[in-house]
């Protein structure tokens, strides 16, 4: 008999141990962005690559794929190698935890036509203990045209009428222009805006930023550029200068004082700008087109596009900034907290986000557990039954205390067995 209730102890342990948990991931998201989109032949292109997650990460990878028949690599950093078409990033051995890491990637427009340039294959992303998160990606565009051709300039020549007095043609006059067109910087600010006429800038890279990452373009492409510093930035001041030669040897610099903030400065701010800027989104309308803005932009798809309503979902319409959106929400809990909007990421696909009406955030819809919920299942795909925290305890506590009933009732047995003993030997 003992021996069977202490097997009996033994199983039920076992089956507490053994109940299925279903854990929540951490998500995140992989952006990718072009300062310029559309480039000219022989320009510069940056594409910046920012790694965001709701919770802090210590390591990230992942790989790019674009055409390098339209875009050559140049530089990256030290976290970049890779090239033909293939980059690999990857920061790994991190020990500080962050919730966001940005990689700016340099490219030189190489001929006319246009590469996609997206995530290729997973996406890294895991914290100290090495907890992989949940991550998803954008793609982005980049446009290669032919350079303008000048006509402002250009001589109209004409055939010259027969002459017995010999014809002197003048030198070519060359080009005194030594002005940039344009100048973007990858940095947090800037200032003031850029103007050619403008030749000193203050600009500021947070505590990741190991170099200044740049685009340029040029007035007259008979100019040639150096780039004067930029590179193993250290905290505080950093003097970096674009000196423009032109054609004939004159001389402009655009002179920058780049300030790098320290790791509490970079945390403060960006802790600062947490708390200040709203979560809500703005709605733009763009002739026909609705524009969602936070962080990210959306651009509202048409429902009738979406090949299947989830399960228990109705449309039904949402208010926000003052515009009416489609949406679709619960059939059952027209009121429900969350909702579901069908967008369209820029430089992506048009997919579901879960919009949740307090918080007045999106996330990509998964579309497990709600779904499931509202066609009434009770099982996952696996056959194993999704448990609450509040079940879980309850059935722990409930298997706690069977456990002490029957360790009571074992010892109740034995202190009997005891005096039954006893009396048998005072006998």
């Amino acid at each position: 008999m003992k021996k069977r209730m202490t097997a009996g102890i033994i199983l039920i342990l076992m089956m507490a141990f053994c109940l299925p948990v279903t854990a929540k991931a951490a998500s995140g998201s992989l952006q990718l962005s072009a300062l310029s989109e559309t480039v000219s032949k022989g320009s510069q292109v940056t594409v910046v690559c920012q790694v965001a997650s709701t919770e802090s990460f210590a390591d990230v990878s992942f790989r790019l794929s674009y055409d390098d028949s339209i875009l050559t690599f140049l530089s990256g950093g030290k976290k970049v190698s890779g090239g033909n078409g293939m980059l690999e990033i990857a920061s790994t051995g991190n020990t500080v935890e962050v919730p966001k890491k940005t990689f700016s990637l340099q490219f030189k427009a190489k001929k006319k036509g246009t590469t996609i340039i997206r995530a290729d294959g997973d996406i890294s992303v895991t914290n100290a203990s090495g907890e992989k998160f949940s991550m998803w990606s954008n793609q982005v565009a980049v446009s290669v045209v032919k350079k303008k051709k000048k006509t402002g300039n250009t001589e109209v020549q004409t055939t010259p009428k027969a002459t017995n007095v010999p014809v002197v043609t003048a030198p070519p006059v060359k080009s005194k222009e030594n002005r940039l067109k344009t100048l973007k910087l990858d940095a947090v600010s800037m200032t003031p805006e850029f103007s050619p006429e403008v030749t000193a800038y203050e600009a500021m890279v947070d505590a990741n930023s190991d170099s200044l990452y740049y685009s340029y373009a040029l007035q007259d492409e008979k100019a040639r550029v150096s780039v004067r510093g930029g590179e193993n930035l250290s905290e505080g001041n950093n003097d970096v200068s674009f000196v423009v030669t032109a054609e004939d040897g004159s001389v402009r610099e655009y002179k920058v004082m780049v300030t790098k903030e320290t790791k509490e400065e970079t945390e403060s701010r960006e802790d600062e700008a947490d708390t200040t800027q709203s979560v809500g989104f703005v709605v733009e309308q763009k002739g026909d087109k609705k524009i969602i803005k936070n962080s990210y932009e959306f651009e509202v798809a048409n429902p009738d596009d979406l090949e299947r309503v989830p399960e228990g979902y109705i449309q039904s319409s949402v208010v926000l900034s003052g515009v009416t959106l489609p949406a679709f929400t619960m059939e059952h809990d027209l009121d429900n907290n969350y909702l579901l909007l069908y967008l369209k990421p820029k430089g992506g696909d048009a997919v579901l986000y879960q919009y949740d009406r307090t918080e007045q955030t999106i996330q990509k819809y998964t579309g497990t557990m709600v779904e499931r919920v509202n066609k009434g299942e009770t099982a996952d795909d696996s056959g194993s039954f999704p448990i609450s925290t509040t079940v879980l305890m309850a059935v722990i506590i409930v298997l706690i205390v069977t456990v002490l009933s029957l360790l009571i009732a074992m010892l109740k047995m034995a202190m009997k067995r005891r005096d039954k003993k006893g009396k048998e030997l005072d006998f």
